[in-house]
């Protein structure tokens, strides 16, 4: 499988080119739909079953803390805290945008800027450097694949991993320490039920 194939499906779907439209009208910088958006839409085309409901949409983008105007040392009290700022408000806005065209979807706009304080709960990380940089951390290589429409209008693609889980029907974790997660992850979506021939590999 290569990028053309990839991007092929995505292209003949035209729901998706619309969801692609609408996050491209917002004029981030640096964004990219995952998760779902591709890895489903591959492995339906693959494995020749009806298409997977698309309930939600996974918009990452990225905008450095600093431009929003906020203190340097309020940023990441305000954003571990939860409290109201610049950064959940601009999210909000953009999720509320895109929902209000499509209502029937659910839209998780999340600015990966700010990702890294939600994972240092757990342990401690660097701050992420791109979309992409963050998009390399989520659970399996197959799911850290994004598209987005690049400034010509011309569909882009995001394989942080390279295409072959996603050819091969690997759910494979990015890391050790998101075996159990990538398991459970399969498990609470049915991806095995809807996709029996997937299987399993080590990070």
């Amino acid at each position: 499988m290569t990028e053309e194939d990839v991007l092929a499906v995505i292209s003949r779907d035209d729901r998706r080119m619309a969801i692609l439209k609408a996050v491209a009208a917002l004029g981030l910088d640096d964004w990219w739909i995952g998760a779902g958006f591709v890895r489903n839409a591959v492995w339906d085309d693959l494995y020749h079953t009806e298409s997977t409901p698309l309930n939600d949409v996974d918009v990452a983008y990225f905008k450095p803390l600093g431009s929003y105007g906020m203190p340097e040392d309020a940023q990441i009290g305000r954003i571990v805290a939860d409290e109201p700022n610049a950064v959940w408000d601009e999210e909000t806005r953009f999720a509320r945008e895109l929902g209000t065209q499509m209502p029937d979807l659910e839209f998780e706009v999340k600015n990966q800027a700010r990702m890294h304080l939600s994972k240092a709960r757990l342990a401690p990380r660097e701050p992420y450097a791109s979309a992409a940089d963050a998009i390399a951390d989520w659970v399996e290589t197959a799911t850290c694949i994004g598209v987005r429409l690049d400034d010509a209008g011309n569909l882009a693609l995001l394989a942080c991993y390279g295409l072959s889980d996603l050819a091969s029907g690997i759910i494979r974790p990015t890391k050790p320490a998101y075996a159990e997660r990538a398991r459970e992850r399969a498990q609470a979506k049915g991806w095995l039920s809807r996709w029996p021939q997937l299987k399993f590999e080590r990070a």
